[in-house]
């Protein structure tokens, strides 16, 4: 990224604030890339980006350089938030759920170690103090919010979901 002058952020006009983007365009891959990879396994990194670019745009039309901080510092917040406000947008599973889910999957690995084997159904709910048709519960809830990716390649046969589909 090469050093903007200040008239610039003044100019206010939009060739100026498309300069400003395409100079702070790899500020958002570098928040993108760093963001957890987990956090919604449907969403493309494209779509990441270009809620990053919001972020952007915004932390373009709201920064004064006058105050002495430095774009970047000032912009990298804002395209993280711009993203993570899309993704909790997006993300349709309750929150509740989300964490049950974490805690779950926590107690099994955290029970796995410690008994060198999978944990049974008895000794998760042991765990999480819950009763074992409480577990059976959550397990039907999860599987509600499982997403199923068209594109996936299925097994040795390099074939995913979409090409299983007969096409009329």
């Amino acid at each position: 990224m090469k050093t903007i002058p200040n008239n610039l952020w003044k100019s206010y006009s939009s060739e100026a604030k498309e300069e400003l983007v395409i100079n702070y365009l790899p500020l958002v891959k570098y928040v993108v890339d760093r963001l957890p990879v987990s956090l919604l396994p449907q969403i493309s990194k494209e779509d990441l980006i270009s809620s990053g670019v919001i972020g952007l745009l915004k932390a373009i039309d709201s920064f004064d350089p006058s105050k002495g901080v430095k774009f970047k510092t000032y912009a990298i917040p804002r395209i993280k938030g711009a993203i993570m406000d899309e993704l909790r947008r997006l993300d349709w599973i309750p929150r509740s759920l989300r964490k049950k889910t974490g805690l779950l999957e926590e107690s099994y690995s955290r029970l796995e170690k410690k008994l060198g084997r999978a944990p049974t159904d008895q000794e998760l709910s042991q765990e999480l103090n819950i009763s074992e048709d409480d577990l059976r519960k959550l397990y039907i809830q999860m599987s509600n919010f499982s997403w199923l990716s068209l594109d996936e390649e299925l097994g040795e046969e390099e074939k995913n979901l979409l090409e299983k589909i007969p096409s009329h």
